[in-house]
């Protein structure tokens, strides 16, 4: 069941010492994905010029995409996430919501907590909102 779905935590669950690259590389040897596959992932995600440099020199927001980066690499029908727009600027956020809704439109399917709104359009969405106190 591994294989068919890919978890993003609220935290990236990266190692700091390593590069995006190293990360993913990493990840990619246990899933059996390609090299071509970790290059276009990061190159979607804006991160191919900062692909080499130790990941605790990036960003909250850059840590946030090489997580997201698994996503497009691994290819796996069910994405499980937490928080996906963590950190990320309205920019970023939108094309998480992008990738998310061109996910689902490929016949995939995605379950994720979030506090930012994202609009759907062309996809099938179930949402359950949970109240909390004022």
């Amino acid at each position: 069941y591994r294989s068919q779905l890919c978890y993003a935590g609220h935290r990236p669950g990266l190692n700091g010492d390593l590069s995006p690259l190293e990360n993913l590389r990493m990840e990619a040897a246990v899933f059996g994905v390609e090299e071509t596959e970790i290059a276009a992932a990061l190159e979607e995600l804006g991160l191919a010029a900062q692909q080499d440099l130790p990941c605790l020199s990036l960003s909250a927001g850059q840590r946030q995409r090489v997580a997201l980066a698994r996503l497009l690499m691994r290819k796996a029908p069910l994405w499980i996430l937490d928080e996906p727009c963590a950190s990320l600027d309205y920019q970023a956020q939108q094309q998480v919501q992008a990738i998310l809704s061109a996910h689902a439109q490929s016949g995939g399917s995605v379950l994720f907590t979030t506090h930012q709104a994202l609009p759907f359009e062309g996809v099938d969405v179930q949402e359950l909102i949970l109240g909390g106190v004022a």
